[in-house]
């Protein structure tokens, strides 16, 4: 439960210490006073977003700090999921910059806007004035009837289910979105691999067709070359070798004198067996060479067709022709995998289908069975507040579509008097009965959640007298097992509570302070009897202001 609220540099406020306790307790005081600006405080500390615009002093930092008593709400699991220090008495901080800048703070530990408020959730319900059109809301109307029929562990788990299938049927309209652009470009793609296999781009070494072409186009040239040096070397009458053997012979017969001469025949004599070996090899090569101009024209065909592919393609060589050729392949393949993959995930789809609706039935059989109950205690609730004719319908149709919260469309009708045709909410409460009808069904909620606080802000709207009275002996009842604040003008529900806060405002070295203290019993009287008849109260409305407390 939320035990202390301390502000400070906030609107019109310096710095305020506001004390809650157990039970029920109402906040009242004079218009302006500044009411509404410790519930916007109250709204920093539940993650909602602020700006420089708050700060008292446009110089200073504005600090909001709750204290909350949390040993009773079994919280330890979600400070471990968030990675936060667990202290039964738990401080939460907000600090908001000159600059605009927002910092969160939970047990000293920063924490993110979402983190607060996923914590904050679970400790305090803030039902201000502009919170009653959410009655109007189907989402609200669901969420209460969801509470009261306990289907939230139900509903989670459903959502998992839900999720995992809105997923699947995304990826399926992806694989189908790929399938139809697959099927539009396979025609092509099967010409194009057709075109590639026209030659046997694995066999095929481009640099070497070049090279052997170039050398069949210049085999006459290369074989009267070749033989003419063959020719001259060994086979001419005045041959090169027999002109060479003859000058060894004639130096051969200084070698017995001349060791260097011995030397260099040596070298001659290993030379001319190098270029008579060299002739022969020059002769063999030029004897294989095919001049057949078959031979050219076929291998300027395979060239000619891979420098076209090449080109058309903007590849630069074979290999990059063998990787577009595999690239086509792949795409080709691809489409009748992804054919596949459409028909498995329609079965997943299918089965999760099953799952899904087979929890949704569940989750649509408890709002059913709990439905009754509910309509019945808040009809019996707004009796007690003045409308005993008045009934709640809670109108459920079972869709044939699965949606986040399951198969059910959940409406509330109302019908404020005897004979009047039942109606959406939207269409029929006016504000008062708005304000009891919203009561009634977070009275009847809080009694199955275990949320520590909960806050009303001028929940009496557009109510008075008796029924006034009755509202707040539903708020003291609810105070029973939780905390329960009101901010209230009315004198007959701030008679009702365990504790009165009154909020004032004190000027101060000519600046206006907004101030907040616990009445002691005389002053609430004083402060009820002001509220019934204005300031200084008449002597009957002190009379009346005692009557309203004893009652």
């Amino acid at each position: 439960m939320l035990k202390q609220l301390e502000i400070s540099n906030y609107a019109i406020i310096e710095k305020v210490s506001v004390p809650f306790d157990k039970g029920f307790t109402v906040i009242t005081g004079e218009t302006g006073a500044g009411k509404s600006i410790i519930l916007g405080a109250l709204g920093l500390i539940l993650g909602k977003r602020a700006d420089s615009s708050v700060l008292n002093n446009p110089e200073k930092k504005s600090i909001v700090e709750a204290t909350f008593d949390i040993r009773d709400y079994d919280m330890q699991g979600l400070f471990e999921n968030e990675d936060i220090d667990f202290e039964e008495t738990t401080i939460i901080r907000r600090e908001i910059t000159p600059s605009g800048k927002s910092r969160a703070f939970i047990n000293d530990t920063p924490v993110n806007l979402s983190t607060l408020k996923t914590l904050t959730d679970r400790l305090v319900n803030l039902h201000q004035q502009f919170d009653l059109l959410d009655i109007q809301k189907k989402s609200f109307q669901l969420d209460m009837l969801d509470a009261f029929a306990e289907v939230q562990p139900d509903l989670i788990e459903y959502r998992v289910d839900f999720s995992s299938l809105a997923k699947k049927k995304k990826h399926l309209e992806a694989l189908k979105a790929k399938s139809i652009e697959l099927s539009k470009e396979s025609d092509f793609l099967k010409f194009q691999l057709e075109e590639l296999n026209t030659l046997p781009l694995e066999d095929i070494n481009q640099e070497e067709i070049e090279s052997e072409l170039n050398v069949l186009n210049n085999a006459e040239g290369i074989i009267n070359s070749g033989n003419q040096a063959s020719y001259a070397i060994n086979d001419n009458e005045n041959a090169i070798v027999d002109q060479l053997r003859t000058m060894a012979k004639d130096l051969s017969q200084y070698g017995a004198v001349d060791k260097a001469m011995e030397s260099l025949n040596s070298r001659l004599d290993e030379n001319i067996e190098i270029l008579n070996d060299w002739a022969n090899d020059i002769k063999d090569y030029v004897e294989q060479i095919d001049g057949d101009g078959n031979r050219a024209a076929e291998l300027q065909d395979t060239l000619n067709e891979l420098y076209r592919l090449q080109k058309k393609h903007h590849i630069n060589n074979t290999e990059e022709l063998l990787a577009f050729r595999d690239e086509v392949r792949a795409k080709l393949k691809t489409s009748s995998t992804v054919d596949k993959e459409i028909v498995s995930t329609e079965k997943e789809i299918k089965k999760l289908e099953a799952n899904a609706f087979a929890k949704a039935k569940k989750i649509s059989k408890k709002r059913a069975q709990s439905s009754t109950e509910y309509q019945d205690r808040i009809s019996g609730l707004l009796s007690e507040l003045g409308m005993p004719q008045a009934k709640l319908i809670v109108k459920q149709e079972i869709q044939k579509e699965l949606n986040k919260s399951g198969i059910d469309d959940i409406e509330y009708y109302f019908a404020p008097n005897l004979g009047s045709v039942p109606k959406p909410v939207k269409d029929t409460a006016s504000g008062g009965e708005i304000s009891r009808l919203t009561l009634c069904l977070k009275s009847v909620v809080a009694s199955v959640i275990n949320l520590p606080t909960m806050i009303f802000d001028e929940i009496d709207t557009g109510v008075s007298g008796e029924v006034s009275i009755k509202m707040g002996n539903i708020m003291r009842e609810m105070a029973q097992g939780k905390q329960v604040v009101s901010i209230t003008h009315s004198a007959q529900i701030a008679s009702r509570a365990d504790d009165h806060l009154f909020i004032y405002k004190q000027v101060v070295d000519k600046k206006t302070k907004t101030q907040i203290r616990s009445l002691t019993d005389e002053e609430r009287v004083l402060e009820i009897a002001k509220i019934l008849s204005g300031d200084p109260p008449s002597q009957s409305a002190i009379t009346n202001a005692q009557e309203l407390i004893k009652m």
